[in-house]
């Protein structure tokens, strides 16, 4: 989302979801911003750990951690994939604290190097995201959750290649800034209709028919990493996190053409979402 409607419009989107008027085209300073995102979020989701700094922090913290496992937990209706509810999707107790000690050492190490290479979206990404934590998995790499906005983890990151490892936090903190996004302006009209197995669409970046809110995300998130690549990161053909760039290119177009084929597509998204397809459509265009 930073690149792809700009770091402006994300600050609005903050700025909206906190209840902050967006009349005056005045965006608070940092410090202000912050301070009413984290009060917005203490109101909006009062079991999930909060804090005022402006940096992200990397914890090895088990209250903090198990808070956010057990939000985890919370079943959902579109969860559509069997891991969802494996209670043991997320470990970090007894033989799994001395490694998560190691990870968390190794990741901080690392994050400080990241916040070097782009410092203006890594600003936006400490405003948005408050805590990561470093739990065992033997399903994901990492993730995030709209029950805790502000929080993700990232799973034995010093398994990851430093590359792919810097995409999954930008393909976090996209999550997270979608989450966000969606607070005043809906993405979808009917959440009955989403869990449909007939209003599934093609996911960008797994290839897997899922429900429209997932591929909504896959599609914003394949563009935001596509254009971290040209800017930044450069086309590497060696990721194994998101696809090649000519692959997710012509992932994003298959994705965003199966939405629009669906019967029920009208009655399922809402103007924000189509717009979203719309946005990320002319931005892959370009490439």
């Amino acid at each position: 989302m930073y690149y792809l409607i700009g770091e402006k419009a994300c600050c609005r989107s903050i700025m909206s979801a906190c209840g902050i008027s967006k009349s005056s085209n005045k965006i608070p300073a940092a410090p202000e911003l912050k301070k009413a995102y984290v009060s917005f979020l203490k109101k909006y989701q009062p079991n999930i750990p909060v804090h005022t700094g402006l940096e992200t922090k990397i914890v090895a913290n088990r209250s903090i951690e198990d808070k956010l496992i057990d939000t985890f937990r919370q079943p959902s209706i579109l969860d559509d994939l069997e891991r969802y509810i494996d209670v043991d999707f997320l470990q970090n107790k007894g033989e799994y604290r001395p490694q998560i000690q190691r990870e968390v050492k190794y990741f901080r190490s690392l994050f400080k190097e990241y916040r070097s290479m782009d410092p203006d979206f890594w600003c936006m990404f400490q405003m948005v995201i408050n805590y990561i934590i470093c739990p065992f998995s033997k399903y994901s790499n990492g993730g995030s959750d709209s029950n805790f906005i502000g929080m993700l983890f990232i799973c034995s990151p010093s398994e990851i290649d430093e590359v792919d490892l810097y995409e999954l936090l930008i393909h976090e903190f996209t999550h997270n800034a979608m989450f966000l996004d969606e607070i005043k302006t809906p993405h979808y009209i009917s959440d009955e209709l989403l869990v449909d197995t007939r209003n599934y669409g093609l996911a960008s970046i797994s290839a897997m028919r899922r429900p429209l809110d997932k591929v909504l995300h896959s599609v914003v998130i394949s563009t935001e990493i596509l254009l971290h690549r040209e800017k930044n990161l450069g086309h590497n053909d060696k990721t194994l996190i998101h696809p090649p760039t000519k692959k997710l290119i012509s992932n994003i177009g298959k994705s965003i053409k199966s939405v629009r084929a669906l019967k029920n597509y009208d009655k399922i998204m809402d103007r924000r979402g189509k717009e979203l397809l719309n946005i990320c459509e002319e931005t892959v265009s370009s490439f």
